[in-house]
């Protein structure tokens, strides 16, 4: 009886093949990303969403930040008039970790002022900056996370931020009075 030998090629070469398959496909998976997460402001009947101004790469080992320029292209405006509230809505991924809002207004008189809410780490997906008075306008409010301590060579505590979105409030005419 004369016994015929499949040639060991075909096996070798679909080895070959899955082994490509299988190189490519980690490539291409180890290229991509996830997306930056975006936040929501809504004030005035209008929401805007922002992806993040600023987004730093956090070295935890040698306590250092390497941030890019901040991104002017990606703060975001919404029409606001004076003592409006604004509502402020976040992922789950950024309400994980602390974060607060930092805000820039005019007082009833004019000047400009700053101020910041408390330190959110509840993981409160949604924040509302009331007005700080009838008369005030906001200005600008930045919602700041990534909140790494520091400390000036002062010795005065501190923290540095490491990412953020940016809203900038663009004043209406308050409406008419009626």
């Amino acid at each position: 009886m004369i016994r015929r030998h499949r040639s060991p090629r075909p096996q070798v070469t679909r080895i070959r093949l899955l082994g490509a398959l299988s190189a490519a496909a980690a490539l291409l998976v180890s290229s991509c990303t996830a997306p930056l997460p975006d936040v929501t402001f809504f004030g005035n009947r209008t929401a805007v969403t922002a992806a993040p101004a600023l987004w730093c790469a956090v070295d935890a080992t040698a306590l250092t930040l390497k941030c890019p320029p901040a991104d002017p292209a990606r703060e975001r405006h919404l029409t606001m008039r004076p003592g409006q509230p604004l509502q402020i809505n976040l992922p789950a991924e950024v309400a994980k970790a602390p974060w607060l809002v930092a805000f820039r207004y005019l007082e009833g008189s004019g000047k400009e002022a700053q101020d910041r809410s408390p330190v959110f780490s509840d993981g409160r997906l949604s924040y509302t900056l009331p007005p700080v008075s009838a008369s005030s306008q906001l200005l600008r409010v930045e919602v700041q996370s990534g909140l790494l301590p520091t400390q000036s060579t002062s010795g005065a505590s501190g923290f540095a931020v490491s990412r953020s979105w940016v809203l900038v409030v663009n004043p209406s005419a308050p409406p008419p009075s009626t």
